[in-house]
């Protein structure tokens, strides 16, 4: 974004009214940290005029650049849009994350373990288990998972873990490899929900 006096960025999420403003540094970058998961309005405001805006999904543990489009101001423009694949090269993790608009449209079993088979080096664990997947080849003993923050796996044996309606998921995070120290205990995959909340409405 175009750096400079009086500029300021707007961060709003429509469904909650979360908002944030902020200052870009010198060079017109700025970066909100903590958002919960959503989809927000990000709009560039100088003084008080419009300048751009757009709208970014916030997602678990990934990062995305907020890309203005400029506000019409009598000049005929041509806007050529189109969907692109966002590669995050500033995380190390290895995996898929899902929001609950992908997974509704997906034609796959309303569960868990459907939508680990969705990430890369996932299958269905050994028959011997009760359940599960197996990340990797390992064993599904070996997994962590997670709703909102929370371990809901069985400590003791490593298997089984809490399910909870298809419907409720915000979004899901399949974490094959490279994960970080907040989700220890785990020599296999990780799977972290995130459930939907009620909105202003």
């Amino acid at each position: 974004m175009t750096p400079g006096a009086d500029v300021k960025v707007t961060i709003e999420n429509p469904a909650s009214g979360l908002r944030r403003t902020l200052t870009p540094d010198a060079q017109g970058r700025f970066q909100a940290t903590s958002l919960p998961t959503g989809t927000y309005r990000v709009t560039q405001m100088k003084g008080d005029t419009v300048v751009g805006t757009t709208e970014v999904d916030a997602s678990i543990g990934q990062g995305a650049e907020a890309v203005f489009t400029p506000v019409a101001t009598g000049v005929q423009t041509v806007q050529i849009t189109g969907q692109r694949r966002t590669i995050d090269v500033t995380r190390t993790n290895n995996g898929a994350t899902f929001n609950a608009r992908q997974l509704a449209a997906l034609p796959i079993a309303r569960n868990v373990e459907a939508i680990i088979q969705l990430a890369p080096n996932t299958t269905r664990a050994d028959s011997r288990f009760a359940g599960g997947a197996s990340f990797g080849g390992g064993a599904a003993s070996g997994n962590s998972y997670y709703i909102n923050g929370f371990p809901v796996v069985n400590p003791r044996t490593g298997q089984g873990a809490s399910q909870l309606p298809f419907g409720a998921i915000a979004e899901a995070q399949v974490l094959t490899g490279g994960f970080g120290a907040e989700f220890g205990r785990s020599i296999g995959g990780v799977v972290n929900i995130i459930t939907k909340s009620g909105t202003n409405n």
